[in-house]
């Protein structure tokens, strides 16, 4: 059984290549999985599939989350992936619902709506430079308002204002 639908040309898009074009390298020179040096710190790079899920579910807490950059904190903000502890914990257990896969089969077709919108923002975009912070930000707000309340995040943006 594959996958099928508009998901399935995403696959073929060969992403890893662009967005972490030395770690690709490195996977096909070193295999799948392979240490690396960040400065005197060692990092291990793990792409095995089956591997990747142990580390995730990480049901023995043998594996910790090193901190992460200012620039990536920044980037990332102060949620579910950069978060370790008690806060981890209760933001994965308030999360964990929508991440099941009947539920994101759901949500697939809004967010790739979503993000076709944003690239035709991009493409219509006179000035060539974009703030990605802000158009993260937006997206993100976008993929909530469609998949959680059916309407589009430019449409309710008041609600989101009052929010914040």
């Amino acid at each position: 059984m594959g996958i099928k639908g508009p998901i399935q040309h995403l696959l073929h898009l060969e992403v890893l290549p662009k967005v972490l074009p030395h770690i690709y390298a490195w996977n096909k020179l070193y295999g799948m999985n392979f240490l690396s040096w960040r400065g005197p710190q060692a990092q291990m790079t793990v792409t095995e599939v089956e591997l990747v899920k142990e580390i995730l579910n990480n049901k023995g807490g043998m594996f910790t989350k090193r901190k992460p950059d200012l620039f990536i904190q920044k980037f990332l903000g102060d949620g579910l992936v950069t978060t370790v502890g008690e806060k981890w914990s209760r933001l994965r257990k308030l999360s964990n619902h929508s991440f099941h896969s009947d539920s994101l089969k759901g949500m697939i077709l809004a967010m790739i709506a979503s993000v076709e919108m944003m690239l035709d923002r991009w493409r219509q975009n006179k000035e060539k430079e974009i703030e990605l912070s802000k158009e993260l930000k937006l997206l993100t707000s976008e993929v909530i308002s469609w998949t959680a309340f059916g309407s589009s995040y430019l449409e309710g943006q008041h609600i989101f204002d009052r929010l914040m």
